[in-house]
């Protein structure tokens, strides 16, 4: 099954070494997003700011359920995109972290992209 995320870091890379072979590699800046993706149980998919993500995070209900370990809500790394993804019931929720886009800088390092630029929603 493919992953849900937003950008699975080994898409990242495939794309971002694609493009850094046809063109110059100072002209290129990788975008990370600085936004999250939501998934149903119905199928229902949608991409989310980071004031809703941070708005569910801050629930207290889910934060109580993620510092219990509690399996209603599972906050957890998935190790195929490399980003974070919050589980609540059939919900998912992926979205990036300090640590999500480090990997993503890393990646645009080696490949030799000029830099990295933010992708986000209502720009």
């Amino acid at each position: 099954e493919a992953s849900r995320a937003v950008a699975p870091a080994q898409w990242v890379r495939s794309v971002a070494t694609f493009w850094t072979t046809r063109l110059s590699l100072h002209n290129i800046l990788l975008g990370v997003n600085f936004f999250g993706a939501m998934h149903t149980a119905s199928g229902a998919h949608q991409a989310v700011t980071a004031d809703y993500i941070r708005g569910v995070l801050e629930r207290p209900n889910v934060a109580e359920a993620v510092r219990r370990g509690d399996e209603s809500a599972e906050l957890e790394w998935d190790s195929d995109a490399l980003e974070h993804v919050l589980r609540i019931g059939h919900t998912e929720l992926f979205f990036p972290t300090p640590h999500s886009l480090a990997v993503r800088v890393d990646i645009a390092h080696s490949v030799g992209c000029a830099g990295v630029s933010i992708w986000d929603l209502g720009q």
